[in-house]
């Protein structure tokens, strides 16, 4: 009977501190205000050479090339693989890699073989732009399958 007293107190003892250690971890955590993709108060940020974070006010934060040609994902891809081929990539042409300088992308970017060449990837989706685009526009939104690639 003691034996069983005795455990009960330790186990309320140890849910007690771990509920203050809880409380102590998650009002000290504090969230990283300079994050690349960050751009509270500014209307862009350059996250790499090849990748910028734009904001817009119907829109919020979404991705760009550094000029401001705003980058979408297509709906009918799959992790890692372009779907998008013929008539769909004259009006939706690949965001391509040109430096080859594939190693040391920033977190969540990659690179894939296209059939149009070396393409950039966000969290495994293909990038593209939109030919009826000009820098800082978003005119491909929810247009044949495409949604703007958001941070």
């Amino acid at each position: 009977m003691k034996r069983r007293i005795i455990l009960v107190i330790i186990i309320i003892i140890l849910i007690i501190i771990g509920g203050i250690t809880y409380l102590f971890v998650a009002n000290n955590h504090k969230q990283v205000s300079n994050s690349p993709f960050n751009v509270t108060g500014k209307s862009s940020v350059k996250v790499d050479n090849f990748i910028a974070v734009q904001k817009n006010s119907s829109y919020g934060n979404y991705l760009s090339e550094p000029d401001g040609q705003t980058l979408y994902v297509y709906t009918k891809d799959t992790f890692d693989k372009s779907n998008c081929s013929g008539e769909c990539l004259k009006l939706w042409p690949p965001y391509l890699e040109t430096s080859q300088k594939t190693s040391n992308l920033p977190v969540n970017f990659g690179i894939i073989k296209s059939a149009s060449g070396l393409q950039y990837t966000y969290k495994g989706q293909p990038l593209y732009t939109y030919i009826n685009d000009k820098a800082n526009q978003i005119n491909g939104q929810n247009v044949s399958g495409f949604k703007i690639a958001r941070p």
